[in-house]
C-alpha cells in the first residue's frame, strides 16, 4: 500500500510541475549524476528555448540531442522515451468504441474467420466500451482451443478493463456454438461478476459469418 501511495503522490508532484523543471528533473535522472542541477537546467532551458523543439520531441534526431550536450547513450536513452510516448498516443487515438456485435462481428471475421487453427481472442474495453487492448488467449488445434476463465481476467484487471469481448473462430466454419462453448460463456460470465467485469459478448466466428451470444439473448437477457 505504501508503494502505491509513494507512486500517487510522485504522479501529482510531476504533474504540478512546469515544463522546464519536469523536463530537467528527467535529464536529471538521464544523466545520473553527470551533470549538476544547475547543468541539467541549463541543457533543458536550451531545449525548450529553441522554436518548436519541444512540439517535435518525438522526431527529434541522437545528433541534434548530443549537440545541447547529452552524451549518446544518454541521447539514445531520450529517443527511446520519446519513441514511446510517441507509440502511446498513436494508440489512444487508435481506441475505437464498440457500438455493436454486428460491426465487431464483421472485424472478427475479417481477423480469425479463415485461421485453419481455433483462436481464442479477448478484447477489454473502459467504461465508454472504447477498446484498451486485443489479446489472443490461446491457439488450438483444429477443432478447439484450451484456455480458462482466469486467462483471460488476469489481464482484465492488470489492465483496468470495465468490459470484455471474447471470440473464437470455428475453423470448419460453421458457427453455431457447442455445448463447450455455451459451457465456458457461462463459467466466463459467473468469474468475471466476481471482478465486476461486465462480459459483453462472445462472439463465434465463421469464415463469412458470425454467432453473437448476446443477438441471441443466450445469458444476456
Amino acid at each position: 500500500m505504501k508503494a502505491v501511495t509513494g507512486i500517487t503522490e510522485n504522479i501529482q508532484i510531476a504533474e504540478s510541475m512546469e515544463d522546464e523543471d519536469l523536463f530537467a528533473s528527467m535529464l536529471e535522472n538521464l544523466t545520473r549524476g553527470r551533470l549538476n542541477r544547475t547543468e541539467v537546467y541549463e541543457v533543458a532551458r536550451k531545449m525548450l528555448d529553441k522554436r518548436g523543439f519541444f512540439a517535435r520531441i518525438d522526431t527529434v534526431s541522437v545528433t541534434e540531442l548530443m549537440d545541447f550536450g547529452l552524451e549518446e547513450q544518454e541521447a539514445q536513452a531520450l529517443v527511446s522515451i520519446a519513441e514511446i510516448l510517441k507509440r502511446s498516443l498513436v494508440k489512444k487515438s487508435e481506441r475505437k468504441a464498440v457500438f455493436s456485435s454486428k460491426s465487431f462481428g464483421a472485424k472478427l471475421i475479417a481477423q480469425i474467420g479463415s485461421k485453419e487453427q481455433e483462436h481464442l481472442m479477448a478484447v477489454y474495453l473502459n467504461t465508454q466500451n472504447e477498446i484498451i487492448d486485443e489479446r489472443t488467449i490461446s491457439i488450438g488445434s483444429n477443432k478447439r482451443s484450451v484456455a480458462s476463465p482466469s486467462d483471460i481476467l488476469r489481464y482484465a484487471v492488470r489492465c483496468n478493463a470495465s468490459s470484455i469481448i471474447v471470440a473464437h473462430n470455428h475453423p470448419s466454419g460453421h458457427v453455431v456454438p457447442s455445448n463447450q462453448d455455451r459451457d465456458f460463456t457461462k463459467v466466463l460470465m459467473e468469474c468475471s461478476k466476481l471482478f465486476e467485469i461486465v462480459l459483453l459478448d462472445h462472439i463465434v466466428v465463421g469464415r463469412d459469418t458470425y454467432y453473437s451470444f448476446r443477438e441471441q439473448d443466450y445469458l444476456f437477457d
